[in-house]
């Protein structure tokens, strides 16, 4: 299985089963947020600082489930 087949699965679940993730992208910054929507090769996600905003696939590192502070 490709790499990117995986990621989109993660992504899948997280989205359908409306769970905060943790995105680590390639280029160093970290998003918090829920996934809004998947779009092709993209997803739009509600970061805490930003707002909606699009990640495309490729950009992701690594996808985990957020964790709560304290």
């Amino acid at each position: 299985m490709e790499i990117n087949e995986l990621m989109k699965q993660k992504v899948k679940y997280f989205f359908d089963d409306k769970i905060k993730v943790h995105i680590k992208k390639k280029n160093g910054y970290i998003h918090n947020g829920l996934i809004l929507e998947i779009q092709g090769d993209l997803i739009i996600l509600d970061d805490k600082k930003n707002g909606a905003m699009p990640i495309y696939f490729l950009e992701i590192f690594e996808i985990e489930k957020m964790e709560k502070r304290g």
